[in-house]
C-alpha cells in the first residue's frame, strides 16, 4: 500500500468517527479520512469516485448501512465495505456480506479494524490486476486475428471471437450457443466428404484428452456457400483437472485453397509450357546439330581439297604435257607428291576427332626433319600459291631461313598438315601478293617453326577468335576449320603456339615442338614386315578398284589372290578351295564382314581374317575390334600398312626393313 488513500466514514456518532480514524493511524500509508454526515453527502462523494474504502456504522440516522452498501454496490462492485458497528447478531453480519460487505467489525473490538483495512485494500488491489489483466486478455481475444474458440463437454460452443465470425461468415450471436455437430454444421472433410461426429476435431479432443493439429474441415451452409476452416484444439481441463471442454483456433484457409488451386493450375500451365519449351529445346539443338554437321563437312571439303590439289596439279601436268615423261626423276618426283598427298587425304577422316580425343598410346610418332618438311609442303602447295597466283594477277613469294635444327617427335601426316594451313592461311590472308616467310631455329628443348606473311593482319577480336573451329572471316568462301586444326596438331604435339598480328602489318605464327634425338623413334614398331611364306589369299570388297588394289598389292609381294565381290561369293570360294587368309571390308551389303568372317571361323576356327574399316583407329583407341577379325586395318589401305598387317599373322624368324 504505496499509495494515498481515501477513506469515507459514514459514523453518526463523533465519538466514535474520532476513535476509528485513531486506529487508523498505524495504518503505514497516507490516507485521507473523509467523515459523512448525511445522506447527500454520501452520494455526492459516490459520484466524485476516488474512494478507496468505505467504513460504514450499520444504523445510521441519516441512512441505513445496508442502503449505503447497495447504493455503493451498484456503482463499485469491487470497492471495499467494512461495517463497524454495536454489536448484532450472527444474521445481521450474514446479511451484510450477503448484500457484499466486505467485512464486519464490532466496535468495541476496533483493534480489528486496522488488519481488516489492510487485508481489504490488498484484496482490492489484486482484485483491480486480475481484472486489468482478464481485460487485457479479452482485447488480446478480441484482436486477435486467429480464431479462437471455446465448447463445452457437450461440444456447445460458449465463446468465440470476432475472428471466428469471420472466418464462418455468421454474426458472432448466431455462432455462440451452438452444437458443433456435423449434421447441423454439415461439417465435410477437406475434398468434401461428409464427416461423421466422430472424426471431427472437437471430437476426437473430448473423446481421447489428446491435441489435433491442422485438421481442415468444410462447413457447407444451407445458402449454399462454402468454407474451410483450419482447425487445432486441446482439452480445456479445471483445477482438478478433469476436462471441462475444448479450447481451438479456427483459421479460414478459404483462400489458401483458393490460392493452392491456382499455383496448382499455375505450375500444370507452366509444366505444359516447359514441355513445349523442351520440345522447341530438341529441335533447335537439332537445326545446331545438322548446322555442325554442315559446318563439319565444309572443313572436310576444305582438308580434301588442300589434299587434292598437288593430286590434281602434278596428274594434270603428267598427262598434258607428255614430255615430262622422259624425265625419269621429275616422273618420279611428282609420283612421289601425289602419293604423299593421297596418304594425307586417307588421314582426314581421322583427323575429325582431333579437337576431342587426347593422341592414342600407341599412335605413331617418330624423328621428323622439320626442314624437309618445310621444302616437302612448299612444293606440295606450289599449285596453289604459285599458279593459281599467277593467274589471279597476284604475285605471291615464298621464302625460307632454315636452320640446322634436330628432328622433332611427331605424325609426319599431321605436321605437314599444320605447315600446308598455315601456308594456305597466307595466302588468304594476301588478296595483293607478298611474301611468306618460313624460319626453323633450335631453341633448347624446342624447334622454332615460323610462318611470316606481309598481309592485311587481324584485329584483337579476330586474333582471340581465330583458334575457335568454325570461326571465319571469309563469310560462305571459308570454313573456319584451318588454324582450329593447326592448333589441335600442335596441342597433341605438346607444343606451344604464338601469334603476332596487327591490322596492316601481317601475321606471325610461332611454333614451338619438343625436339628428339636423330633416329629415336616413339610409338609401335612401324618396320614394314614380310610374311613367313607366300600365301594364298581371299581378297572380299564390293568395290571394284578396292579389290584390284589389294589383289595388285598381294601379287607384288609374291603371293597369290582370288577375288570376291561379296560375301556369298567368297563364301562359295572358301568352301571350294584353301586359303592361308582372308582380307574382306567390314561393311558390304547383303552379307557383311562381321557375318562373313563368323561364317569362316565355323568352317575353319582358326582361320586368319583381316577385316578393313574407315573406323579401325577409332575402334582401337576404344580397345574395340570387329568381331571375327584378327586384325582390322584402316581404309585407305597402303602396301606398307597390308605388308605389315600380313607379316604380323605371319612372321619370320627375322624381320627387315623393305621399300
Amino acid at each position: 500500500m504505496g499509495e494515498k488513500l481515501r477513506i469515507a466514514c459514514l459514523e453518526g456518532d463523533v465519538r466514535d468517527a474520532e476513535l476509528i480514524e485513531a486506529a487508523l493511524s498505524d495504518l503505514g500509508v497516507g490516507h485521507e479520512f473523509v467523515r459523512i454526515e448525511s445522506r447527500e453527502a454520501f452520494l455526492s462523494e459516490l459520484e466524485r469516485g476516488g474512494l478507496d474504502l468505505i467504513i460504514a456504522e450499520r444504523f445510521l440516522p441519516f441512512l441505513d448501512g445496508l442502503t449505503a452498501l447497495k447504493l455503493t454496490r451498484e456503482k463499485y462492485a469491487d470497492l471495499p465495505f467494512i461495517f463497524v458497528s454495536t454489536p448484532a447478531d450472527e444474521e445481521v453480519a450474514i446479511e451484510a456480506f450477503r448484500n457484499g460487505a466486505t467485512d464486519y467489525v464490532p466496535v468495541h473490538h476496533l483493534s480489528q479494524l486496522l488488519p481488516a483495512v489492510r487485508r481489504a485494500v490488498e484484496e482490492a488491489a489484486a482484485g483491480r490486476a486480475r481484472r486489468r489483466e482478464l481485460e487485457f486478455v479479452a482485447r488480446i481475444l478480441e484482436a486477435s486475428p486467429a480464431g479462437i474458440v471455446v465448447l463445452d463437454r457437450d461440444a456447445r460452443i460458449t465463446f468465440a471471437n470476432p475472428a471466428v465470425a469471420r472466418a464462418l461468415g455468421l454474426r458472432r450471436d448466431e455462432i455462440l450457443g451452438r452444437v458443433c455437430s456435423a449434421p447441423e454444421w454439415s461439417i465435410a472433410d477437406y475434398d468434401g466428404e461428409p464427416l461423421p461426429d466422430r472424426e471431427l476435431a472437437f471430437r476426437k479432443v473430448l473423446d481421447t484428452g489428446q491435441p489435433v493439429y491442422g485438421v481442415c474441415h468444410t462447413i457447407q451452409w444451407p445458402d449454399g456457400r462454402r468454407v474451410l476452416v483450419r482447425v487445432s484444439a486441446a482439452p480445456l481441463t479445471s483445477e482438478s483437472g478433469e476436462i471441462v471442454g475444448v479450447v481451438a483456433t479456427l483459421e479460414d484457409a478459404t483462400q489458401e485453397i483458393r490460392i493452392r488451386s491456382e499455383l496448382r493450375e499455375t505450375s500444370r500451365h507452366l509444366e505444359e509450357t516447359l514441355a513445349e519449351v523442351h520440345v522447341e529445346q530438341d529441335q533447335v539443338a537439332q537445326i545446331e546439330r545438322l548446322r555442325a554437321l554442315g559446318e563439319m563437312a565444309s572443313g572436310i571439303v576444305h582438308e580434301f581439297n588442300n589434299a587434292l590439289t598437288p593430286v590434281l596439279g602434278y596428274s594434270e601436268l603428267l598427262l598434258r604435257v607428255p614430255s615430262v615423261l622422259d624425265e625419269k626423276e621429275k616422273v618420279l618426283s611428282y609420283a612421289r607428291a601425289i602419293n604423299t598427298a593421297a596418304r594425307d587425304a586417307a588421314e582426314v577422316v581421322s583427323r575429325l576427332r582431333q579437337f576431342y580425343r587426347r593422341r592414342a598410346e600407341d599412335e605413331v610418332i617418330s624423328p621428323c626433319d622439320v626442314n624437309a618438311l618445310v621444302r616437302q609442303t612448299i612444293s606440295l602447295t606450289a599449285p596453289r600459291w604459285s599458279d593459281e597466283g599467277m593467274g589471279a594477277g597476284r604475285a605471291i613469294r615464298i621464302q625460307t631461313e632454315l636452320s640446322q635444327v634436330p628432328p622433332v617427335h611427331g605424325n609426319e601426316t599431321e605436321l605437314r598438315e599444320l605447315l600446308t594451313n598455315l601456308i594456305l592461311n597466307a595466302i588468304d590472308a594476301m588478296p595483293q601478293g607478298g611474301t611468306i616467310t618460313i624460319r626453323t631455329r633450335a631453341a633448347g628443348a624446342y624447334v622454332v617453326l615460323e610462318v611470316c606473311d606481309t598481309g592485311i593482319g587481324m584485329t584483337e577480336e579476330v586474333r582471340r577468335r581465330c583458334f575457335d573451329p568454325f570461326f571465319t572471316t571469309k563469310g560462305s568462301a571459308g570454313t573456319g576449320m584451318g588454324l582450329p586444326v593447326v592448333h589441335g596438331i600442335v596441342r597433341r604435339h605438346r607444343g606451344t603456339i604464338e601469334l603476332e598480328t596487327a591490322p596492316g602489318k601481317g601475321t606471325t605464327f610461332r611454333i614451338g615442338l619438343p625436339s628428339g634425338a636423330p633416329g629415336e623413334s616413339v610409338g609401335k614398331d612401324t618396320r614394314r614386315l614380310r610374311a613367313a611364306r607366300l600365301l594364298r589369299v581371299l581378297v572380299v570388297d564390293d568395290e571394284e578398284p578396292v579389290r584390284a588394289t589389294l589383289v595388285q598389292y598381294l601379287l607384288a609381294d609374291g603371293h597369290s589372290a582370288e577375288a570376291a565381290a561379296d560375301g556369298s561369293e567368297a563364301l562359295d570360294k572358301f568352301r571350294r578351295g584353301r586359303f592361308d587368309l582372308v582380307i574382306t571390308d567390314l561393311a558390304m551389303p547383303g552379307m557383311s564382314g562381321v557375318h562373313l568372317a563368323s561364317r569362316i571361323k565355323q568352317l575353319e576356327p582358326g582361320q586368319p581374317v583381316i577385316m578393313l574399316t574407315g573406323f579401325a583407329e577409332t575402334m582401337a583407341v576404344a580397345g574395340e575390334q570387329p568381331p571375327g577379325a584378327d586384325l582390322a586395318l584402316q581404309k585407305p589401305i597402303s602396301l606398307g600398312a597390308l605388308r605389315e598387317a600380313v607379316g604380323r599373322l605371319f612372321p619370320a624368324e627375322s624381320s627387315c626393313e623393305c621399300p
